[in-house]
């Protein structure tokens, strides 16, 4: 079928747009899993590891700028991003950085 590649390659690029934007928006800290069968559910997009889409889509996942990690799981996609691209972390859950600063000498007053 002439030009198919080249849809279902946009297709996946969008779906990979769509899991993006709201992994990012609905994380708190940063991660996010998505399953293969809620793809299936709420994008109408048949993914498994065994049909060729799960490992295209891996492979466009990966290779965005909002993405610091991701690891295939059997049912799905274990995904940690970049938190300048995470609106809504919860800060009151992230570990607190080091000052990099010295704290001021003491001093005594006698």
């Amino acid at each position: 079928m002439p030009g198919a590649r080249e849809f279902v390659s946009v297709r996946l690029n969008q779906l990979a747009d769509q899991i993006i934007r709201e992994s990012t928006q609905s994380t708190s800290n940063g991660t996010r899993s998505v399953y293969f069968d809620e793809i299936q559910e709420r994008y109408h997009v048949p993914v498994s590891p065994d049909n060729g889409i799960g490992s295209m889509l891996l492979n466009i996942l990966e290779t965005r700028q909002e993405m610091a990690e991701i690891e295939p799981m059997e049912d799905g996609f274990d995904m940690v991003f970049y938190l300048d691209y995470c609106p809504n972390l919860d800060k009151s859950q992230m570990p607190e950085q080091k000052n990099e600063q010295e704290p001021p000498a003491m001093q005594m007053n006698l």
